[in-house]
């Protein structure tokens, strides 16, 4: 058996292989009062997957599914002392457009994903809350 942590309980789990696929979405207002979120995502990573070949991946994916998906930019860049892949983008979903950054982290089997999505004239906002949570970032053992 082995424990599971979450911030308002713990459990055991049985002795099986367990993937721990949690989605943590946290909403912000912006000062307009329209809503801003940030959500964290954890998926195992790929078997002789690069972390470039996984978010090239999710980008094709987005520019396949999505409404006139457009990448902003990608960069690489280090946070919490983990090489991590930052990305951009824009898209439209009915008559708005939205405003999409993630910051993707591999490390112990785990590919984490930081997303800030928000409407397009948000973005600044929306960047200064993901900044915050990517600054103050703190990898646990």
């Amino acid at each position: 058996m082995s424990v599971y942590y979450m911030n308002e309980a713990a459990f055991e789990l049985p002795d099986v292989k367990v993937v721990d696929s949690t989605m943590t979405l946290l909403e912000f207002p912006s000062p307009s009062g329209r809503k801003i979120q940030v959500n964290v995502q954890r998926f195992p990573l790929e078997p002789g997957k690069s972390l470039r070949e996984i978010v090239t991946a999710q980008v094709g994916q987005a520019t396949r599914s999505l409404r006139a998906y457009s990448v902003l930019f990608e960069r690489d860049r280090e946070i919490a002392g983990v090489p991590a892949i930052e990305t951009a983008a824009r898209w439209r979903s009915g008559d708005d457009m939205i405003y999409t950054r993630q910051a993707h982290l591999a490390f112990d089997g785990t590919w984490l994903v930081f997303a800030g999505n928000a409407p397009f004239e948000e973005r600044e906002t929306c960047d200064g809350y993901l900044d915050g949570v990517l600054g103050t970032l703190r990898i646990r053992d």
